[in-house]
């Protein structure tokens, strides 16, 4: 902050309100009166802050935000919005191992949903709303959640034209064929459905819709710990290469007959 303008740093403080209003439209002092609802001494020297620092200025005896003043509002008002992402995925931070926490840009604009203010099944009921809501889902998950992911499947299969991709480790799909057989084949046999087994080194599920929207789903011991969902193009990149990242060592899932699955490699995995 010490390299910051320091006026401009209190103005920002202090006339926040006023700037953002004047962002909005031009208004005369008595304007700014009725809408602060505040006096004219006060608007007097609110006006008089930001005019010093370029961030207002008057025209035909209205005052407005300056362009400056719009970048400044703006800027602003995205770094709150992101110390806001923050404190509601604070308790989150803890889920993620050492090393594969995503970048900050994954942050910016997320929404969070967190099991201490909701449900389990409720956070697994907004991840499978926004997994489905579009016609292009990849999904690379080291937990086992492959009973919502029927759910999210069933409801993917409601639409025209969809393509699911799914990514588990070799831990998960053996008990699957035992627990979720029909599932699981069918899975390997739609021709939509890529099934892919192969190593997910991180502690969290990645997934990715359309290209428009990303999502980290996080765990705990015992269960779901939460979901961030966020529709920036930074944070679809970031999700994007951390799933081709899993893809491209993972290996394809067939069946041949009825006895065996194997992988695209030709190993066979047993059930």
């Amino acid at each position: 902050m010490e390299s910051l303008p320091k006026d401009l740093v209190a103005a920002l403080q202090t006339r926040h309100d006023m700037l953002t209003t004047l962002c909005t439209n031009s208004h005369t002092k008595a304007d700014l009166e009725d809408i602060l609802d505040t006096s004219r001494s006060t608007v007097n020297r609110g006006i008089r802050t930001l005019q010093d620092v370029n961030l207002v200025t008057r025209n035909d005896g209205c005052w407005q935000a300056t362009p400056l003043g719009h970048y400044i509002a703006r800027t602003r008002t995205q770094y709150l919005d992101q110390l806001s992402t923050f404190e509601a995925a604070a308790p989150l931070f803890e889920q993620f191992d050492q090393g594969d926490l995503p970048p900050d840009e994954f942050f910016r604009g997320a929404t969070v949903y967190r099991t201490e203010t909701l449900t389990p099944s409720k956070v697994m009921a907004q991840f499978i709303d926004h997994a489905t809501d579009g016609h292009t889902l990849r999904f690379a998950t080291p937990s086992d959640v492959l009973g919502h992911t029927r759910e999210l499947y069933d409801q993917l299969r409601e639409r025209d034209g969809y393509d699911f991709e799914l990514i588990v480790p070799k831990s998960l799909f053996e008990p699957a064929m035992e627990v979720f057989p029909e599932f699981t084949r069918s899975l390997v046999h739609d021709d939509a459905t890529g099934f892919y087994q192969g190593e997910v080194p991180f502690s969290f599920a990645v997934w990715i819709v359309d290209d428009a929207c990303a999502g980290v789903l996080m765990f705990t011991d015992y269960g779901i710990a939460g979901l961030l969902v966020s529709t920036t193009s930074q944070a679809v990149a970031w999700a994007n290469d951390q799933y081709q990242s899993v893809k491209d060592n993972a290996s394809e899932i067939f069946f041949r007959g009825e006895s065996s699955a194997m992988t695209h490699t030709g190993s066979a995995i047993s059930h």
